[in-house]
């Protein structure tokens, strides 16, 4: 599927200090066509945080808060947002690639033509979120939590949902076929799965939920 991944300048300024962002959240300002680089923070908060059109790489940010949020048009390669919370938070034509997302919260955001490659965010929150055209492989999601999303056009390859909570969200029209499904949690009349596409080894896993005993 087609998804508008975010298109940079050839030129971008160079921001190795994170006083940068603390800055323009004071002062309300939108950051563009930075390159953040090698930035590396513990415990600050950023609450409405704007970025576009800029790269975010090799940065560390730990147990850091950004609620509020907006990125648009912006890369993220090769960073740490472990432990993060982004509530409420908006993506729009964002690419994130060989990032870490383990424990990361993104409660009620929307995400909008996104891109993952090479994620691993074990433990991550995106209850009530709403995802539109999104393309997603090579991601470790496995405990994570899904409760109450809406998905809208989108693509999956290798993706383990292993543990993961889809309760109250409609996996209607989503193509899980190659991903992993072993002891997802949905509701006890197991709606969300109707409509859902699998794999038979995906088929295998859901009938396991069922409480089928396959020989």
């Amino acid at each position: 599927m087609a998804v508008n991944l975010p298109r940079l300048p050839a030129s971008l300024e160079k921001i190795t200090s994170a006083e940068v962002l603390s800055d323009a959240v004071v002062a309300e300002q939108t950051l563009e066509f930075r390159h953040f680089c090698n930035l590396n923070s513990e415990m600050l908060s950023w609450e409405g945080l704007n970025i576009e059109a800029s790269l975010f790489e090799n940065c560390r940010f730990a147990n850091c808060h950004l609620e509020k949020a907006a990125f648009v048009n912006t890369r993220f390669v090769n960073c740490d947002f472990s432990n993060c919370l982004f509530a409420e938070s908006y993506f729009s034509s964002c690419l994130l690639q060989n990032c870490k997302l383990l424990g990361a919260g993104f409660p009620d955001s929307v995400f909008k033509n996104l891109t993952l490659r090479d994620i691993k965010a074990a433990y991550a929150d995106f209850d009530r979120c709403r995802f539109t055209d999104i393309d997603w492989q090579n991601l470790d999601f496995n405990n994570g939590s899904f409760a109450e999303c809406q998905f809208k056009s989108a693509a999956f390859e290798d993706v383990d949902f292993s543990a993961c909570s889809f309760f109250r969200t409609s996996l209607r029209g989503l193509d899980f076929s190659g991903c992993r499904l072993d002891n997802i949690k949905v509701s006890d009349n197991f709606r969300e799965l109707r409509g859902l596409t699998t794999d038979v080894y995906q088929a295998a896993a859901i009938a396991r939920l069922l409480g089928v005993v396959i020989k």
